[in-house]
């Protein structure tokens, strides 16, 4: 029994002798055929694919209400990576009929500490304007604008 063990380890052992040769053989072959120091037939580097950013909603949980630096009362909702808000001027809102300055939506996406989205005054507020918003998360209960195109007002939401 022993010896069949040890005929077979053997064999295999040939196996892979033969195979490591006609390895270092086609090795040798490639090499001669095309040496690396000829312009034009070094081996090209590809580099691994970058993936695209995961959107994931990190240790925040948004959601609630908020008040911006304007007076703004801001419905928040966020689940996962995405993030969106109403916003309206809140000062006249009991009267009957409300009576609002603005109203907008922002509809975006949390990487990070980071949302970026769009944003759009909607009625029944005064303003026709809309644009774009890059905000940072300071805290849990602290959100300040750091970039903005369309006219946006306000720069910090709490709660």
């Amino acid at each position: 029994m022993k010896i069949r063990h040890i005929l077979g380890l053997l064999s295999f052992g040939i196996a892979i002798s033969a195979f490591a040769t006609q390895l270092s053989v086609l090795s040798s072959v490639v090499d001669s055929e095309f040496p690396a120091d000829i312009p034009g037939n070094a081996p090209e580097v590809v580099p691994e694919t970058q993936q695209a950013p995961v959107l994931v909603a990190q240790r925040y949980n948004l959601t609630g209400t908020w008040q911006d630096d304007l007076g703004s009362r801001c419905f928040i909702s966020q689940r996962g990576s995405n993030f969106a808000w109403n916003c309206y001027d809140s000062a006249n809102h009991y009267s009957s009929p409300p009576s609002y300055r603005w109203n907008n939506v922002f509809m975006g996406s949390v990487v990070g500490n980071e949302i970026t989205g769009h944003w759009q005054d909607i009625p029944p507020g005064n303003n026709v304007l809309r644009g774009t918003l890059t905000l940072k998360i300071v805290s849990q209960n602290k959100i300040r604008i750091i970039g903005q195109t369309g006219g946006y007002g306000s720069r910090v939401l709490t709660r």
